[in-house]
């Protein structure tokens, strides 16, 4: 079946993901063709917010703010090929940062807590100790995909008892991806359709099992507020 660790995708790996957008359960398999490392530092609120406008008062909140220079660019609906983003994220000073994903998505907290409150910022955070600035950790682990999951906003409390401008440090793996294939579940029973001849024997052992593709999730993992 295969196993995972936390690391960067490579050349050769595979993964998996539900796609929410499609009228049916939908299982989407890729092949990762080639990969290039990138590294960027973020001013949080650069370009959109004013410099003089960027630093964060004590117990206030800024945000959410996106990042566009990090967003993926190419794909191909004919060639069945483009780029998907991984990234993980470190952080100084130590506030709390939280990130909707995609735009307006808002992730990490509890069913009975989805996102902060005034009173109450300690669910759906991430600080200095989970990922340091100069030590990005893969707690932040998100990924980016064209015309599906591309955009995110950043929201940020500052708990200290001084001003400060938080700054973030992105560890950016940049991928192309080819589709192997779809896995559709529908009333009248499981489709495999591969995206090319040479998968169809791939697709069909990848659904069995006998061949490992990482799943990852793209939109989190929702639930209802009140038990049923």
């Amino acid at each position: 079946m295969g196993s995972w660790t936390p690391r960067f995708l490579f050349e050769g790996d595979r993964i998996s993901f539900l796609d929410p957008t499609s009228e049916a359960p939908t299982k989407r398999y890729y092949h990762v063709r080639g990969r290039e490392f990138s590294h960027i530092e973020w001013e949080f609120g650069w370009p959109t917010i004013e410099k003089a406008d960027r630093p964060i008062a004590p117990g206030q909140v800024a945000g959410p703010y996106g990042f566009p220079q990090i967003k993926p660019t190419t794909w191909s609906e004919k060639l069945q090929q483009g780029q998907m983003f991984q990234w993980i994220a470190g952080i100084k000073p130590d506030v709390k940062w939280y990130i909707q994903l995609p735009s307006e998505t808002k992730r990490h907290g509890t069913p009975k807590l989805p996102w902060p409150k005034k009173n109450y910022p300690e669910v759906a955070h991430f600080t200095m100790q989970m990922s340091p600035f100069d030590r990005p950790t893969f707690w932040t682990e998100h990924f980016l995909i064209p015309k599906l999951c591309d955009t995110f906003g950043i929201d940020v409390y500052n708990p200290l008892p001084i001003t400060v401008t938080p700054h973030f440090n992105f560890y950016l793996n940049k991928l192309n991806i080819e589709l192997i294939g779809d896995v559709t579940y529908t009333e009248e029973g499981i489709l495999l359709t591969a995206a090319k001849r040479y998968y169809e024997e791939l697709l069909e052992n990848l659904h069995k099992g006998l061949k490992f593709a990482r799943p990852i999730t793209l939109f989190g993992v929702a639930g209802a507020p009140a038990e049923r």
